[in-house]
């Protein structure tokens, strides 16, 4: 049996429509802009529904259980931005970097050599590898992209971590967001200096126009949590704008408000903040009364 036989059996799909779909990988994907946040636009690969199902295979019975950072706190079951957020709670300054294009940074080559390390498979690795990579590269999109980055980036974090130890620097990382936290600024600073070789000699680059030094003389939010009063909150912004939504909702008919993304803000602030939730509940509860 030759390994794309036996990778086939254990994906359940039929050989010779597996073998199409690896010489084909790279035509299997749409590529779209969906708007961030922030208003910029970012790219998305998606594999179609057949590449989709062999990756989302792969992820479950392969990358599942592969060790990650235990500072890693994006993609992983049971971390969150809460998780990630509550490291730094206490803290009078805060360092943020982002990670430029973060998942297409990641070469085919680090991707090969991650599956070799898990299957220690040169060809099953080659075959994985394949499903697993857009036009040599991450594809922003794919189902295994998240899993791997925090796998392969898994070595950039120890060494992060290490120096950080030995400045007394809380550090943490939610995908291409990393943030470190200190009461004495000049080591943020002195750090910051430090990370730059370590990070661009593995093969990434820093969004430098993103990097944030943050105190309590303004906002300190942490992946859109508030740490400012030294626990986490959704801040007041956040909270103006939901119940403006709210009012605008139910009071209104407003139907230029989207619905989904009211339950998305709700559903936050009932995790990361209970006690306005309670009263979030009481004032829709309020304001029903006058319809």
């Amino acid at each position: 049996m030759t390994t794309l036989e036996n990778i086939a059996q254990r994906v359940g799909v039929n050989t010779n429509y597996l073998s199409r779909m690896k010489i084909n990988s790279d035509k299997l994907y749409k590529a779209y802009y969906q708007r961030k946040s922030s208003g910029k636009l970012r790219r998305i690969e998606a594999p179609n529904k057949h590449l989709k199902a062999v990756q989302r295979w792969i992820l479950r019975n392969i990358l599942k259980d592969v060790p990650i950072s235990d500072f890693a706190h994006g993609f992983s079951k049971g971390r969150s931005i809460k998780s990630n957020a509550r490291y730094h709670l206490q803290k009078k300054y805060i360092l943020v970097l982002d990670l430029k294009d973060f998942f297409p940074s990641i070469t085919e080559g680090m991707v090969s050599r991650a599956f070799t390390e898990i299957v220690h498979d040169p060809q099953m690795s080659a075959i994985y590898t394949k499903f697993c990579t857009y036009k040599g590269r991450l594809p922003q999109g794919g189902a295994t992209s998240p899993a791997l980055s925090n796998i392969i980036f898994r070595s950039v974090d120890e060494k992060i971590v290490n120096i950080c130890g030995r400045m007394n620097i809380a550090y943490s990382r939610y995908a291409d967001d990393m943030t470190f936290s200190s009461n004495d600024l000049m080591s943020l600073r002195q750090l910051h200096n430090k990370l730059v070789p370590i990070i661009e000699s593995d093969g990434y680059v820093l969004n430098n126009e993103k990097t944030r030094y943050l105190s309590g003389k303004g906002k300190m939010v942490v992946t859109g949590i508030t740490l400012n009063s030294g626990r986490m909150t959704t801040g007041r912004d956040r909270k103006r704008k939901i119940r403006a939504a709210l009012y605008n909702l139910i009071v209104r008919k407003d139907t230029t408000v989207k619905m989904n993304e009211v339950s998305g803000t709700v559903a936050f602030m009932r995790d990361i903040e209970p006690g306005y939730y309670l009263k979030l509940k009481e004032y829709i509860k309020s304001i029903n009364n006058k319809t």
